[in-house]
């Protein structure tokens, strides 16, 4: 497109009409001044403290809500969220499905991130983490014969560690890559019977209960090596399983 030579163009010209107002109410996420759990003035409110249009009101308060830092609910005053960096984790997570990552690539790289996660969480976390770690747990002790709702505990417990580290680097970057690991086991239990997803599931609770005791009893070395036990057991098992599966399809195969 050719643009006449009397107009120029600044780096502003460019920015969502509702931006200086979302740069200001997420400064005050940032620094404090609204907390989790607070709500925002309403959209007529912040028109007058802003002196600006419904719409860009509007604009700023769905920025906002995209990028992770408050919640927009129909018939009342938006809420201030626990800010996990949600607003990257899907492009992040595409990203790393676009180079079409592998299982031993990511599980190359939580080996080194995960391990110490855990230790970082043993020696940080509070009575609460503790708490929320206990209720995952047991839930994934009874849904062991649910292999879907299991998959969710499971992503569940790793981020419920990855906050209990309290290394905010560590939740999101976690939270990015934990649905692509749950494709792969979600895959993997599918090539079972039920009985033998169960006993799968199982052994894999069992991983987890490991890593819950040692962060519970603050052992910083049981709770790093309890996770590289888990994360390097369930790769050899997914690997042993799909060259299993190969082998069987070799000796068998199907004729039209």
């Amino acid at each position: 497109m050719i643009y006449p030579n009397n107009i120029t163009f600044s780096e502003d010209d460019f920015k969502p009409a509702g931006y200086d107002i979302f740069h200001d109410i997420k400064n005050q996420i940032i620094n404090g001044d609204l907390s989790p759990g607070d709500h925002l003035p309403g959209e007529r409110s912040l028109m007058e403290v802003y002196h600006r249009s419904r719409a860009t009101v509007r604009e700023a308060l769905h920025l906002l809500e995209r990028a992770g830092f408050i919640r927009i609910i129909p018939r009342s005053r938006p809420i201030v969220l626990d800010y996990t960096g949600f607003g990257i984790e899907k492009p992040l997570g595409e990203a790393i499905e676009a180079k079409h990552i592998t299982l031993p690539e990511i599980r190359e790289f939580r080996t080194v991130v995960e391990g110490e996660m855990a230790a970082w969480a043993a020696s940080r976390r509070t009575d609460e983490d503790m708490q929320h770690l206990h209720n995952c747990i047991m839930e994934m002790k009874e849904s062991v014969g649910d292999y879907l709702h299991f998959l969710d505990l499971d992503m569940q417990f790793h981020r419920i560690v990855a906050k209990a580290s309290k290394n905010r680097t560590c939740e999101i970057i976690l939270a990015s890559i934990s649905e692509i690991s749950r494709e792969f086991t979600r895959h993997d239990l599918e090539q079972y019977s039920p009985r033998g997803r169960r006993t799968r599931c199982l052994h894999i609770y069992e991983l987890h209960y490991s890593i819950y005791r040692n962060i519970l009893e603050q052992n910083v070395s049981g709770a790093r090596s309890a996770m590289l036990y888990h994360l390097t057991a369930f790769e050899k098992d997914l690997v042993d399983n799909e060259t299993k599966r190969r082998k069987k399809a070799a000796q068998h195969p199907v004729t039209e």
